[in-house]
């Protein structure tokens, strides 16, 4: 996979991979990593009033590294391939998409309840204990990933908002029979082929190159060989875990810290209810509102009268999500629902049934289940995660201390800072930094290298914090961008020029092959005194492959295109191909009935990713039109 992006770095298969990588953020919010955003970052764009901040495309462009070394494995990833790859400007695409999305969906006129985020925590498996939400899971994975409450809370109602523009979109798509029964046809259609390979490496063994066709095709070929401008730095690394053994935590500070954030450890006063709301618009006509209270009322009374509270939210509820689990709402905290379907739940005692609630929603029969005072939790119960904060905060603390001091007291010394590393024990090297690329051996480094590329001979930069702990870099030396020499690049010229020659001569030869074929000869006849071998395939569907032809998906759904008999030149891969169509079948119908089914659900998912595919295109380009997004930074 891998070489095939880089032979195509600019192609139709890249933007579908890397775009694959942005749709694996776009919508949906990871705790993986760990990294969070900084408020006050400069701008890396702008989308209407919307500000995309700086270490926000730093997040998702570490988010996304690691996603691309994961699929594709860290050896294979190297920084000449992610520039190729533009992931810095994917990234930020993705990040403006997102923005355009929101703007989209809130001006189609769709908004969040808090009952519909409260909802979507509450039902997410990673905030789950024993199958039901955890609010001290929900508070401990949020602060190990550096999210706030709030931040995340806001992040996952933007992700709602726009799953429902999508939502919309994907219910007006619908299948009809006929695209069905084409669909049919074109998957279970059948072509036998017969054809001639001319593998353009097969040449380039032969292909003698004299130093003046070298030289003048490196010429011609220059600005690919530029090498760009590289900057020799140094840095220290302290470590903070490497001084957590050393940091003592007493009694009196792990106490201090708890009464700090007592709040955040108190379980707040819940209460489970069960209700039966009867949908009313806010300004429905007083004949309508009148005529829906007098059903309320009817319905409140069969259920004073013994009427089973469940069975009648079922009958009469129309909140789908919790009518079928006979109007149960679970537990939940002051300040999550409605002001006034909140009153009347917490002024009821367990048992209890209010009166008609009216909300913007409509008319609520609430029912209290149950009730649970405000509970927090103990320090004993808290002390370990209390302990494990403060270490890490401190040793934080100690090691850009550390890398402080250190660099201050060589500032005076004039001792160098490999002498002061060795000295302290502090991490020391030295790296060359390639324009536009991340620090070899700094993990997410690229917003720091594009800070190097500012700063003269002999400037600093840092101490600078990075998941892994503090760095110090200072730039040592400046080698200008440059273009090599020939001798310098003489091997890698002279690959690359045979390679261009081999595919050239193995285009001419195949042209030739198929003039004499559409001439009236065969192919038996034209392979004799060469080394090429015809070669004829069994009758194969559109999605199946030939054993030991790499490009055959790609020549047979030539071949589907084809008439019998006909021949064509095909090119793939650096290789060239004569094909020849030597029989079509047509699928039995017999079997249409029994995979009808299983085509119209395949053609509605790709209808419907289209669909989206195009609103996104559409929301982006009228964006452009409008001129409401701008971009502030250089991307590479």
């Amino acid at each position: 996979m891998l070489r095939i992006i880089r032979d195509n770095a600019s192609g139709l298969m890249v933007k579908i991979i890397l775009w694959g990588l942005v749709a694996a953020f776009v919508g949906t919010i990871f705790l993986v990593w760990g990294y969070g955003t900084e408020p006050g970052q400069k701008p890396a764009a702008k989308v209407g009033k919307s500000i995309i901040t700086r270490a926000e495309l730093q997040t998702r462009y570490n988010q996304m590294l690691e996603n691309i070394r994961q699929n594709f494995g860290r050896e294979e990833v190297t920084d000449d391939l992610l520039r190729q790859l533009k992931v810095e400007e994917t990234a930020l695409k993705g990040l403006i998409l997102e923005r355009l999305q929101i703007m989209a969906a809130k001006q189609a006129g769709f908004r969040v309840s808090d009952e519909e985020l409260r909802d979507n925590i509450a039902n997410n498996p990673t905030f789950q204990a024993a199958g039901s939400f955890d609010r001290d899971l929900y508070v401990a994975i949020l602060r190990n990933n550096r999210f706030s409450l709030g931040e995340y809370e806001e992040l996952l109602r933007k992700e709602i908002l726009i799953n429902k523009a999508v939502r919309l979109i994907e219910d007006s798509v619908h299948v009809t029979k006929y695209e069905i029964k084409s669909e049919f046809i074109k998957e279970n259609e059948e072509v036998k082929i017969e054809y001639l390979k001319l593998a353009s490496a097969s040449y380039e063994s032969s292909i003698k190159v004299t130093d003046e066709q070298l030289s003048e095709y490196y010429e011609k070929q220059k600005p690919l060989y530029k090498q760009p401008e590289t900057r020799k730095i140094e840095y220290l690394f302290s470590d903070p875990l490497s001084l957590r053994a050393g940091i003592k935590i007493s009694e009196n500070e792990l106490k201090s810290s708890y009464e700090s954030q007592k709040e955040s450890f108190t379980e707040k006063e819940k209460v489970s209810v069960r209700h039966i709301l009867f949908s009313l618009p806010a300004d429905a006509p007083e004949e309508r509102t009148q005529k829906l209270k007098e059903k309320v009322e009817q319905v409140l009374k069969e259920i004073k009268n013994g009427a089973d509270f469940s069975e009648m939210a079922k009958k009469y509820s129309d909140d789908p999500g919790s009518a079928v689990n006979g109007g149960d709402m679970g537990f939940f905290e002051r300040g999550i629902m409605l002001p006034e379907f909140e009153e009347a739940a917490f002024a009821l005692e367990p048992g209890g049934i209010s009166e008609p609630v009216r909300t913007k929603f409509g008319f609520h029969i609430i029912k209290t289940v149950e009730k649970k005072g405000a509970v927090t939790k103990e320090f004993a119960d808290m002390k370990k995660h209390i302990m494990e904060t403060l270490l890490g905060d401190k040793s934080r603390s100690k090691a850009k201390s550390r890398l402080m001091k250190i660099v201050k007291e060589e500032a005076k010394k004039k001792t160098g800072w490999e002498a002061a590393a060795k000295d302290k024990q502090l991490v020391y090297k030295t790296v060359d930094v390639k324009a536009g690329r991340p620090i070899p051996s700094i993990a997410g480094s690229l917003d720091i290298s594009k800070r190097i590329f500012e700063l003269a001979k002999g400037e600093k930069t840092g101490p600078v914090e990075q998941p892994t702990g503090f760095y110090m870099l200072r730039l040592t030396k400046i080698t200008p961008k440059r273009m090599p020499d020939l001798e310098e690049i003489r091997k890698k010229v002279e690959t690359a020029y045979k390679r261009g020659e081999g595919n050239r001569i193995a285009k001419e030869k195949a042209a030739e092959i198929l003039n004499k074929l559409q001439a009236g000869a065969n192919m038996d006849d034209v392979a004799k005194g060469t080394k090429l071998k015809p070669h004829e395939s069994d009758y194969l569907r559109r999605n199946e492959k030939m054993e030991n032809e790499p490009a055959s998906s790609q020549l047979i759904k030539a071949a589907l295109k084809m008439k019998s008999g006909q021949y064509d030149l095909l090119e793939r891969m650096n290789n060239s191909y004569i094909m020849k169509l030597t029989d079509r079948k047509l699928p039995d119908e017999a079997g249409f009935d029994d995979q009808r089914e299983a085509i119209r659900k395949k053609l509605l998912e790709r209808k419907r990713n289209d669909a989206v595919s195009s609103w996104k295109k559409h929301i982006r380009a009228d964006a452009e039109a409008k001129g409401i997004v701008k971009v502030e930074v250089d991307l590479l």
